[in-house]
């Protein structure tokens, strides 16, 4: 997806987009980050700019007052500024993640160690080092495995928990 296809998919949202940039997902400031992923972020006060500017973010969603400290700043990467950054940001997760617009293979860290009688989703899956994967486990897509976990047998990732009534 473009920073661009913002201001199609959102057309009643206040955006305009001054760089566009590509991006596979979004990001939040802080938050662990993939290696060679595409990512889009939100900055809504200046205090977030300098975590910001540390991350290898490929594009951002901000107010008018943070994009011109940007300006000052060089960032070179995307920018679409709105009023409301963090709101259109959850907009463009929900939107990627109902319709399903990015299918990425699933990616398996060559640390990891996966039982043979695991079930793991083709597509949409990260697996990282250092990983266990016991038998019988069951991950399905949407799902991501953070360095040095380990998943005890017969355990369901990737679907919904039990109800509360």
């Amino acid at each position: 997806m473009k920073l661009s296809d913002i201001e199609k998919v959102f057309k009643d949202e206040d955006c305009k987009v001054i760089n566009d940039c590509e991006f596979e997902r979004i990001h939040l400031i802080g938050k662990k980050k993939i290696d060679g992923e595409k990512t889009v972020s939100y900055i809504e006060s200046p205090s977030y700019l300098s975590s910001f500017l540390n991350e290898n973010i490929n594009g951002v969603i901000c107010t008018k007052d943070v994009f011109k400290i940007l300006k000052k700043e060089q960032y070179s990467g995307g920018v679409c500024i709105s009023e409301t950054p963090r709101k259109l940001l959850w907009q463009i997760h929900n939107y990627i993640t109902d319709e399903k617009k990015i299918k990425r293979p699933t990616r398996i860290a060559e640390g990891a160690k996966i039982s043979n009688s695991a079930i793991i989703s083709e597509q949409n899956v990260t697996i990282e080092d250092d990983v266990i994967i016991m038998d019988n486990v069951i991950i399905k897509e949407k799902v991501c495995i953070g360095k040095g976990s380990i998943i005890h047998e017969n355990v369901i990732i990737g679907t919904p928990g039990f109800y509360y009534y």
